[in-house]
């Protein structure tokens, strides 16, 4: 016992009541509201799943990986700091990195930091976190509405009447809609008018509207029973922020997620066999039949990893999965996150988690739970092709053969078994996460071909092209399926990669650096003849990568 109390590590398990002790007297004992538990409980099978250290512990790479996923799946909430980036990818701390510090104040990051330090994250204290994060975002959804109320001079305190209790609350959800759109300079002015225009700019409007007075009744519904029956039903910013905290959790899945998927929908009417891909004209051809906008240019989709530009003969393709979860579709932005389309592959990856209970599976095992289970557009069961199966199993490692789920690998497999609701898994600082405008202004170029009458014109010059090489199209047997972009390069979500020069400069602590030098040549030609491309072998790191993890 006593050599127990003083091993650090097991005071740092022993701190996670601590923690949480800490993290409550800096917001007050009522912060969480009976989410932690929930946290924790949504969060068990992936941890379980997760590839831990030897106690037990997620990496702070993988902590994040998590909480982004928790995040987007909860309540399609893509959180500033915890999405996949060149930045934080593999980063070595998740609390004293800087990568959260727009999202923590400095006394709570300062609070994990001292709780959790270089180590490793339990369940509790990942669900602590997790649920931190909750109530920051709620914090800021407060602000939002407090801001809308200045602007109506409407009264923080007491009663304020039903109909101006409404219209803070739609004030809320325009700002949160469209304030990403607006110059800081021109806000004030702009929200004092947005209720007569919004229903233009967005086509989910009314829609919008039918889910606040729902939100507004079901609040007044469950307050019921605590209400004075001899009075009106209270109208006050406090039960306008309740309201708006239940707007938050439903909207994404009662509002967001729908309108994901018809844009999923108008894009697939013209999908090319079963790959998940349009060509780009048709594309376009759909922006013209659907009540969203499909109008982003060539360059833009290449930025955001949409465009599959595979295909020397017809050209490229919009890669429907990609294109539903790029930015220019998140519906609504706040200050610490936005509200974009929910994964549908995090899903099945759940459920083959929950299944698995392991970073790792045989390819007989993911082959069976991938045939038997079904999709939003694959029907269970079902039969995998044997080239599906031969990549499964080209992608083993190790010499049980083992397949890691959290790794690009699989998740290009992924792609290729779920087309339409896996995304394709670019190297992470191939693509970017600039929203539309943010792109634009970078790249100094636009990020649309313009208004509907404009793409017609646009269709038309594209369909030009296509009429001059209508010939040529016919003579050649087209093959949808070909590989769907398959490459052979590896990435681990999960598991910190240290930098090339930190791994080179290791070794030289141990060999000198003629020895470094010398090894490292000799593993390079060990690569070159050892590769994939030149033995034949498919699906397996280079020996370069294997020989730098």
């Amino acid at each position: 016992m006593q050599g127990s109390e003083a091993d650090p590590f097991l005071q740092k398990l022993d701190a996670g009541g601590s923690l949480l002790k800490d993290v409550e007297q800096a917001f007050g004992p009522d912060c969480f509201q009976g989410r932690l538990e929930q946290l924790e409980s949504r969060l068990q099978s992936m941890f379980g799943a997760l590839p831990k250290d030897s106690r037990g512990s997620l990496s702070h790479s993988t902590a994040r990986y998590a909480l982004h996923r928790i995040s987007a799946s909860r309540h399609g909430w893509t959180i500033n700091g915890l999405e996949p980036s060149v930045d934080n990818f593999n980063t070595s701390s998740l609390v004293n990195s800087g990568i959260l510090r727009e999202l923590l104040p400095a006394h709570i990051e300062g609070i994990f930091v001292n709780h959790i330090g270089e180590g490793g994250f339990s369940l509790q204290s990942l669900a602590i976190l997790a649920a931190t994060i909750d109530h920051l975002v709620r914090v800021d959804q407060q602000t939002i509405l407090r801001k809308a109320c200045e602007l109506l001079d409407v009264p923080t305190l007491g009663s304020i009447g039903e109909k101006d209790m409404m219209k803070l609350i739609q004030l809320y959800m325009v700002s949160f809609l469209r304030a990403n759109m607006i110059p800081p300079e021109k806000y004030d002015r702009y929200i004092k008018n947005a209720l007569n225009t919004i229903h233009k700019e967005y086509p989910g409007w009314a829609e919008t509207t039918m889910l606040l007075d729902d939100e507004r009744e079901t609040f007044a519904y469950n307050e019921k029973d605590r209400a004075n029956p001899f009075k009106g039903r209270e109208s006050s910013l406090q039960v306008a922020l309740r309201v708006v905290e239940q707007v938050a959790d439903h909207f994404p899945h009662h509002q967001s997620q729908p309108e994901c998927l018809e844009i999923k929908e108008d894009i697939l009417a013209y999908e090319r066999g079963d790959t998940g891909r349009v060509r780009l004209i048709d594309f376009y051809r759909a922006g013209l039949n659907s009540r969203f906008f499909f109008t982003e240019t060539k360059e833009y989709l290449r930025a955001l990893g949409a465009l599959d530009e595979s295909d020397s003969v017809l050209g490229p393709k919009v890669i429907a999965s990609n294109y539903v979860l790029a930015k220019s579709n998140c519906l609504a932005h706040a200050h610490l996150y936005s509200v974009c389309c929910i994964n549908e592959c995090e899903g099945l990856f759940g459920q083959f988690e929950q299944a698995i209970a392991a970073p790792e599976a045989s390819p007989q095992q993911l082959s069976m739970l991938v045939a038997n289970t079904s999709s939003s557009t694959v029907q269970a069961p079902r039969n995998l092709s044997q080239a599906l199966l031969r990549r499964l199993d080209e992608i083993a490692i190790g010499p049980g053969g083992k397949v890691l789920l959290h790794s690009r690998l699989f998740a290009q497999w992924m792609h290729q078994a779920f087309p339409r609701e896996c995304p394709y898994p670019h190297l992470v600082g191939t693509t970017t996460s600039l929203g539309p405008q943010a792109w634009a202004k970078q790249n100094g170029q636009s990020y649309s071909v313009g208004k509907k009458k404009t793409l017609k014109s646009h269709i038309e010059s594209l369909e030009l092209t296509e009429q001059a090489n209508a010939e040529q199209l016919a003579d050649i047997e087209l093959d949808d399926h070909a590989d769907l972009m398959w490459t052979s390069e590896e990435e681990h979500f999960v598991e910190p990669v240290r930098p090339l020069s930190a791994r080179l400069w290791s070794l030289v602590g141990i060999f000198g650096r003629g020895s470094v030098l010398l090894a490292l040549g000799a593993s390079l030609l060990f690569a070159v003849f050892a590769s994939p491309a030149l033995s034949g072998g498919g699906g397996k790191e280079t020996a370069v990568q294997q020989y730098f993890v």
